[in-house]
């Protein structure tokens, strides 16, 4: 698990971090022309200052969270306390007042309780994790004297699965996987399960602003719209009651879900500034999707092996089926209010 995380924590931030190497790669020096970049003047910056800034951080998120998903007529809600280990790095332009930002997130603890039409029981295991980039650009301000107003695009990959239990279902695809006795009417068939493994890819649209109170603080506001977002993946925790003596019905396959939702987010976070480098941040952020998907499973249809001429022996094994149902229009729901705590750097 610590080698998922860590995995996850460290290619992110590789992937936020590439524009930063895009952007040292070719910096003027004796074997480059000092307008390789064109409009960008990296000799005649305003106050003698570099034109390009950096800001990175880690970050520690305390974090809650609840999740609300149906399928017919069942519900299952789940809620969580999740504790997360995030990375971010900030590029600004001032030249074109325009910056690039990438956030990184994993969870590293989680705790909670669900309870539903699927089950109950207490969360001790799961994960979040996202990754987060946006462009944006400022239009009222200038960064370099401490306020700047714009808009921003951005994406965002959430991966927000608390383990709320898995339902069992039959890996059996043909009357050959089923085994049987032909003394009696005994028979089984192999079993599997999966947890929820639900993935989110969502476009943000947003306005950002950042403001500096003096040389010791800051304060930035980012809100976003979210208008829209895809849902796929795996509703492990949902299952169907075995129904029948002959035939038998049993879920064959785990309940897979697409579909698609939207929803906002605000993120506040003000700065403080004990050395020129060093940044130490606490912020807040909220986030809530809602939206509807189609749910799809296999329900297996087996009945019992026969006996043809009335003796000990059944001669015919059982017989199987198998047929696939979809609901559609499923609704879910979704948000999370989190704290964090960031100790930085920027040059």
């Amino acid at each position: 698990m610590f080698r998922k995380k860590f995995v996850f924590l460290t290619t992110g931030l590789a992937l936020v971090a590439l524009p930063c190497s895009v952007l040292a790669a070719d910096y003027p020096g004796d074997d480059y022309p000092t307008d390789l970049r064109g409009s960008y003047d990296w000799t005649n910056s305003q106050d003698g200052e570099s034109p390009v800034g950096f800001e990175f951080g880690l970050r520690y998120v305390y974090s809650k969270g609840e999740r609300s998903f149906s399928i017919g007529n069942t519900k299952e809600t789940s809620h969580d306390t999740t504790h997360i280990l995030e990375g971010d790095l900030r590029i600004d332009d001032y030249t074109t007042s325009s910056f690039l930002r990438g956030t990184v997130g994993h969870s590293v603890a989680i705790s909670g309780d669900y309870g539903g039409d699927w089950g109950n029981g207490t969360i001790v295991d799961g994960t979040v994790g996202y990754f987060t980039t946006d462009f944006g650009q400022y239009w009222i301000g200038d960064p370099r004297d401490g306020f700047g107003v714009g808009g921003f695009i951005g994406y965002q990959y959430l991966y927000d699965n608390p383990d709320i239990g898995r339902s069992n279902f039959t890996t059996a695809r043909s009357a050959n996987d089923i085994t049987w006795n032909p003394a009696n009417t005994d028979w089984t068939v192999p079993y599997d399960s999966k947890p929820n493994a639900l993935n989110m890819h969502m476009l943000r649209l947003g306005a950002s602003g950042r403001a500096e109170l003096n040389d010791m603080f800051d304060i930035s506001l980012d809100v976003a719209a979210i208008p829209y977002t895809s849902i796929t993946g795996t509703m492990g925790a949902y299952g169907i009651a075995t129904t029948g003596t002959n035939p038998t019905y049993i879920q064959a396959s785990p309940e897979e879900v697409n579909g698609w939702g939207y929803g906002g987010a605000a993120d506040l976070a003000v700065g403080f500034h004990p050395f020129e480098n060093m940044v130490i941040r606490l912020g807040g952020r909220a986030q809530y999707l809602e939206g509807t998907y189609d749910a799809t499973h296999a329900v297996a249809s087996i009945t019992d092996q026969t006996n043809l001429d009335g003796d000990a022996v059944y001669e015919n094994s059982p017989n199987f089926a198998e047929q696939y149902y979809v609901t559609t229009d499923n609704p879910f729901s979704m948000w999370r209010v989190s704290g964090f705590l960031e100790l930085g750097g920027k040059f």
